[in-house]
C-alpha cells in the first residue's frame, strides 16, 4: 500500500512540474497583454529565425495572428512580434486606437523593435497627417510628439543592436537600419523649422541615461542564455 501511494504522490507531483512548464502552457490575449515585462515567463528561444516569423505574420490575417498568440507552447518572441503585427492589422482597419494599443503593448512590455519603430515614425507625424489615411471624418484623439518620436527611434535601434549581439540575427537590424534611415536623417538635421522647439540635445542626454535600464530589461525579458542575468 504504502508503494503505491509513494507511486501516486510522485505521479502528481510530475504531471504539477509539467503543467507549470511555460511549454505546456497557454495564454488568452487578455494574459498576454497583462503580461508586464514577461511576468508569465514566456521562454525565449537561442536561435530564432526572425526572418521567417516576421514573414509568416506579415502574410498572416489577424485572426491567424491571434490563434497564434493563443497556441500552447508560445515563446517570447512570438508573442512579442504577434502583437506588433497585431497592431499592424488594427490600422490596416483604420481602428487607429486599437493600433496604438498593441503597439504601446509590444513597444513597451515586450521591448520590440519594430514596434518602437512604427511608434517612432507615428509620433513625428502631425494629427492632420495621421488622419488623411483614415475615413473621412474619422476623429483620433492625438499629437505630434518629437520627444517620444525621438526616444522610441533610439529604442528601436538599441533593442535592435542587442537582439543582435545576443540572438545572432541580423535581419532586424538591417530592416531597423533601412526603415528608420527618413527618420534619422530628420534628427540629424536638428532643422529648426522641422523640429519647431524640440531640445534634441536634452533627449539624448535622457536617452543615454536610459540604455543601461533598457539593456537591463531586454535580458531580463528576452533571457538570452549567454546572458549573466
Amino acid at each position: 500500500m504504502k508503494y503505491y501511494f509513494f507511486v501516486i504522490t510522485l505521479l502528481f507531483i510530475v504531471l504539477a512540474c509539467e503543467s507549470d512548464n511555460p511549454k505546456n502552457s497557454n495564454y488568452s490575449l487578455e494574459q498576454l497583454e497583462k503580461n508586464k515585462q514577461n511576468a508569465l515567463g514566456l521562454e525565449s528561444i537561442e536561435k530564432p529565425d526572425l526572418l521567417a516569423l516576421t514573414q509568416k505574420l506579415n502574410e498572416a490575417k489577424k485572426e491567424e495572428i491571434e490563434k497564434l498568440l493563443q497556441k500552447k507552447g508560445l515563446n517570447f518572441f512570438e508573442a512579442s512580434y504577434g502583437l506588433h503585427y497585431l497592431g499592424n492589422r488594427y490600422f490596416a482597419e483604420d481602428d487607429f486606437e486599437k493600433g496604438m494599443y498593441y503597439q504601446q503593448l509590444a513597444a513597451d512590455e515586450y521591448l520590440n523593435p519594430y514596434a518602437m519603430l512604427r511608434l517612432a515614425i507615428i509620433y513625428s507625424k502631425t494629427k492632420e497627417e495621421i488622419s488623411s489615411k483614415l475615413p473621412e471624418g474619422k476623429k483620433i484623439d492625438f499629437e505630434r510628439n518629437y520627444e517620444k518620436s525621438f526616444r522610441y527611434l533610439l529604442l528601436a535601434i538599441n533593442t535592435a543592436v542587442l537582439t543582435m549581439e545576443y540572438f545572432e540575427d541580423r535581419s532586424v537590424m538591417d530592416d531597423i537600419n533601412k526603415f528608420a534611415a527618413p527618420l534619422v536623417e530628420l534628427y540629424e538635421k536638428r532643422d529648426s523649422s522641422l523640429l519647431k522647439d524640440f531640445d534634441i540635445a536634452k533627449s539624448e542626454e535622457r536617452a543615454k541615461k536610459e540604455l543601461p535600464d533598457i539593456k537591463a530589461a531586454f535580458l531580463r525579458v528576452y533571457k538570452p542564455k549567454k546572458s549573466l542575468l
